[in-house]
């Protein structure tokens, strides 16, 4: 896989919005600082991390947004990686705690770049770039003002608010944001090429071993109102890899994106990412990610031919390489059988499952035209609520829900058609389809699913106007 996955290089243009030299050892100093303070306190008072870590993330995004867009970019990206696994870390180290702080961390770093979207909403709210934020935030909107009224806890609401709102802003941010072109792309590229890298280690040490603090948060949260009996048994090759993430679902989104942007990455990391990326991307036995993941490939041989033969050369070096691995029984046994059930979609449990839910649940979106606001519960009627189409209608209401979707459809308006020149653009736009193509079978519009998918339209955007007149943004506000 030498220069095969190779493809789409990255523009050498001067940049427009530099980061002096000496401002970086500065950042590092103070990523190392977060991580020292947190490992010292998990070590010996571990309680006190579950207010330490989102505290001490969201000073440290403050200075990097202000500072240094792209570090503020990787950081961001870097929280929604490893949040979960510290929290995991923490709570076998002290005390279970749900909700807990920790996994709040990602997404008030993330809504840091609210200040940029609702500064552009106050001045140009009527310019076309601005109006798919802004359709969303109304949508967003309208949900919570429902969810005020019906729901009796205020906190549920908000936290769904900054579930919904920090993918939003986030998005806009890297779409509009002067950034250098190529900063923009590498930043991004760099962080998931990395992350898959690490995750997929993680990933397979955790189905080989079963780690103690995973059995520990898996058989406390089986205990709880939400069933992950589907998460397989705390035991070695008996897990569903969910990596340092919090579920297979948002893992899988992780590991899509980072296997399509190595075709954005000409460094020879790129061949063990791909390695450990794909093999636990096959353990978390996500179907609805393959699908994803699937499209997203599609999507890609689909934008110009010249893709299509790089492509198969690709995938069948990938499949050299991932042999040892898939002739190793628990892992081949693991896989085959989840593969088999595409087999016989009609004796599948958990398809019969969802078509009960979409018919009752079908039935209050008709009856609620206002729908029953935000919430972060994940069930109604004793259904699971596990898809993106029913939320919308039942969390946004009616309007909110055509709000949002014009929202979208704004964004994928303006994504087709590419020239065959915007390389990177096309790998975004395929990240895009592999979340959206989901939607039936998860939820993609909140959280870390969220982010990927506003932040790769950010990405497309970005690619297409290349980089936005420096007059039309007071820099002065982030240093």
């Amino acid at each position: 896989m030498s220069d095969t996955i190779s493809s789409f290089d990255f523009s050498t243009d001067p940049p427009r919005f530099a980061v002096p030299a000496y401002r970086r050892p500065t950042e590092r100093l103070v990523i190392a600082g977060i991580v020292f303070l947190t490992v010292v306190l998990i070590a010996v008072k571990p309680g006190l991390v579950h207010y330490e870590f989102p505290a001490i993330t969201v000073l440290g995004g403050i200075f990097f947004y202000r500072r240094n867009p792209a570090t503020y970019v990787a950081f961001t990206l870097w929280l929604y990686f490893l949040s979960p696994f510290v929290r995991r870390i923490v709570d076998f180290r002290s005390s279970w705690m749900d909700p807990n702080p920790i996994l709040l961390a990602p997404l008030l770093t993330a809504l840091i770049s609210g200040w940029f979207l609702f500064t552009s909403l106050n001045h140009s709210w009527f310019e076309k770039s601005v109006r798919p934020y802004l359709l969303a935030v109304l949508a967003i909107g309208a949900g919570a003002m429902c969810g005020l009224l019906i729901n009796p806890s205020k906190k549920d609401v908000l936290v769904s608010c900054l579930n919904w709102l920090s993918p939003v802003c986030f998005g806009y941010y890297i779409a509009q944001f002067p950034f250098k072109r190529s900063e923009a792309k590498e930043i991004v590229t760099r962080t998931f090429v990395a992350g898959i890298l690490v995750m997929g280690v993680y990933g397979i040490y955790q189905f080989l071993q079963a780690p103690a603090w995973d059995c520990n948060w898996l058989e406390l949260m089986n205990s709880g109102d939400i069933s992950v009996s589907v998460m397989g048994r705390p035991e070695p090759f008996a897990l569903r890899v969910w990596g340092t993430m919090n579920s297979p679902g948002p893992f899988s989104t992780a590991l899509t994106a980072g296997l399509l942007l190595l075709f954005a990455d000409t460094r020879k990391v790129r061949i063990p990412a791909a390695v450990t990326g794909y093999i636990s991307f096959l353990l978390t036995l996500v179907r609805s990610g393959w699908l994803g993941w699937a499209a997203g490939m599609a999507a890609i041989a689909a934008s110009n031919k010249k893709y299509l033969s790089r492509m198969l050369v690709t995938v069948g070096v990938a499949s050299l390489l991932l042999l040892p691995a898939l002739l190793y029984q628990p892992i081949a046994d693991t896989v085959q059988s989840r593969f088999s059930s595409f087999q016989s979609i009609e004796d599948d449990e958990s398809g019969h499952e969802r078509a009960v839910e979409y018919a009752s649940l079908s039935e209050q979106i008709a009856k609620n035209p206002f729908g029953f606001g935000l919430t972060n519960k994940d069930r109604l009627n004793g259904f699971v609520l596990d898809s993106t189409l029913l939320r919308l209608p039942l969390q946004l209401g009616w309007i909110g829900c055509v709000f949002y979707i014009a929202a979208i459809a704004l964004l994928f308006r303006r994504m087709f058609p590419l020239s065959t020149e915007r390389g990177f653009a096309v790998v975004a736009r395929a990240i895009a389809i592999s979340v959206l193509v989901r939607a039936p079978f998860g939820q993609v519009l909140t959280g870390f699913d969220g982010v990927v998918l506003w932040m790769s339209c950010g990405l497309v955007i970005a690619e297409l106007d290349d980089l936005i007149p420096l007059s039309r943004f007071n820099l002065s506000a982030f240093g």
